[in-house]
């Protein structure tokens, strides 16, 4: 609860603070609040502003991480063995297909049932097994990524 003792402290250190031309910032007051008067309210809540204001800040680097277009990166690893990862970015929830066929054609894999993905980086990870689980043999398999009206191909080398 604020109190009129809080308030005060709160008033008379950013009244006092400020230079001739009031060219004191806010943080240069709160600074003063907590330095003064360290175990008081006023300084709690300076602190806990300061605190909202860190978690602010968090929050929009977050959301400047979002891409601004579609992105899909070279399989890695690439020779594989046991496993190897798809990894793409989206700037917008999108329907995403991704599909591996074998050398002759033959759709081998795909993540049916799971093609819908929110805005952000993705990876999916392609342990070299069939639809059924199977384990697939050494070979050339090619990775299609669909994303929209967006299309990525890429060869890809299992080894055993």
């Amino acid at each position: 609860m604020l109190t009129m003792d809080t308030v005060f402290i709160m008033k008379q250190v950013c009244q006092r603070s400020l230079n001739v031309d009031n060219t004191e910032t806010p943080e240069e007051c709160y600074d003063k609040i907590i330095m003064d008067y360290p175990n008081t309210e006023a300084a709690r809540l300076v602190k806990e502003i300061l605190r909202s204001e860190s978690e602010r800040e968090k929050f929009s680097t977050i959301a400047v991480s979002i891409p601004e277009k579609i992105a899909v990166y070279p399989v890695y690893p690439n020779p594989f063995n046991a496993q190897t990862v798809i990894r793409f970015e989206l700037p917008a929830t999108a329907e995403t297909i991704i599909r591996i066929h074998d050398i002759t054609g033959k759709e081998v894999w795909s993540n049916r049932g799971n093609t819908h993905y929110s805005a952000g980086s993705h990876t999916v990870i392609w342990n070299g097994t069939g639809f059924k689980g199977n384990l697939l043999p050494t070979g050339i398999y090619i990775a299609t990524t669909k994303i929209d009206n967006y299309l990525n191909t890429q060869k890809m080398i299992l080894l055993k």
